[in-house]
C-alpha cells in the first residue's frame, strides 16, 4: 500500500528548508529580472512538482524489479553496466531521473508560458528557483524515509548532508540547462523547432541527471564534484555571454 501519509508529512518537512532557501535569495538583492512575489510563486510551483515524484517513487519501491516500464528498459539495454550497476539500477534510476526532469519540466514551461518571455537568463532564473524548490522538498522526503526506516542518527546525517551539498546542486543545474533551452524554444517560430527543443531540453536533463546519479551510487563516485563544478563553469559562461 502506497503510503501517502508518508508523502504529504515529508514534502511539509521539506518546505521548510525551501522557504529558507528562498529567504536567503530574497536577502541577497533586488532582483530586476524577476520580481519577489513572482519568485516566490515560481518556488511553491517548484515545492509542489516533488510530491507526484514522490507518490511514484513509493510506487516504483513497491513495485520493485516486476514494473512495465522498469521491465522495458531492461529489455531494451540488456546488459549490467560498469562499476557495479545493475541493469535493475540502472532501469530504476533511469526512470526516476525523467520522472523528476519531467515535473519539472512543466513548472518551468508553465512558468515560461504564463510570463511570455524568450532570454536566456529568465530561463536560468526559473530552472534554478524550480530546481532549488524541488531539490531541498526532495531532502525532506528523504530525511523522513531514513527516519521511518529506523536508519542510525550518523546514516542520517551523512544522507541529509550529502543531498543537501550534492544533490542540491545538481537539480540546479540539471534545471538550469532545462530553462535554458525552453526559453529558446519560445523564440522559434517553428513549431515543430519549438517541440524538438523542449523535448531535447527534458532528454538533455535526464541524461545528466542519470548520469551523475550513477556516479554517486557506483564505483565513480569520486568524480561527482568535477561534474557539479564543471555544471556551474558551464552554466557561468553561458548566464556570462548572454548578458553581452
Amino acid at each position: 500500500m502506497i503510503a501517502y501519509k508518508l508523502v504529504l508529512i515529508a514534502s511539509l518537512i521539506g518546505i521548510v528548508p525551501a522557504i529558507i532557501w528562498l529567504w536567503l535569495i530574497i536577502k541577497g538583492g533586488q532582483h530586476a529580472w524577476l520580481e519577489r512575489q513572482k519568485m516566490l510563486k515560481f518556488f511553491f510551483w517548484g515545492v509542489l512538482t516533488a510530491i507526484p515524484v514522490g507518490v511514484f517513487g513509493i510506487m516504483i519501491a513497491e513495485y520493485g524489479g516486476e514494473s512495465i516500464v522498469l521491465n522495458l528498459i531492461k529489455k531494451i539495454f540488456r546488459h549490467d553496466l560498469a562499476g557495479g550497476i545493475t541493469m535493475t539500477l540502472f532501469a530504476t534510476t533511469l526512470l526516476m531521473a525523467f520522472l523528476e526532469e519531467f515535473f519539472k519540466g512543466v513548472a518551468i514551461l508553465a512558468a515560461l508560458l504564463k510570463e511570455g518571455k524568450t532570454d536566456l537568463i529568465f530561463g536560468i532564473t526559473i530552472g534554478v528557483i524550480i530546481g532549488l524548490a524541488f531539490a531541498v522538498t526532495e531532502n525532506g522526503v528523504y530525511f523522513v524515509t531514513e527516519i521511518n526506516s529506523g536508519a542510525s542518527g550518523a546514516l542520517i546525517f551523512r544522507t541529509v548532508f550529502l543531498r543537501f551539498i550534492l544533490s542540491t546542486s545538481a537539480h540546479i543545474i540539471y534545471s538550469a540547462f532545462m530553462g535554458a533551452l525552453m526559453s529558446k524554444a519560445f523564440s522559434s517560430k517553428n513549431y515543430l523547432s519549438k517541440i524538438t527543443i523542449i523535448f531535447s531540453s527534458l532528454l538533455l536533463a535526464t541524461t545528466i541527471h542519470t548520469l551523475f546519479n550513477l556516479l554517486l551510487i557506483g564505483n565513480y563516485s569520486f568524480l561527482v564534484p568535477l561534474v557539479i563544478l564543471t555544471g556551474f563553469i558551464v552554466l557561468g559562461v553561458i548566464y556570462g555571454f548572454s548578458k553581452k
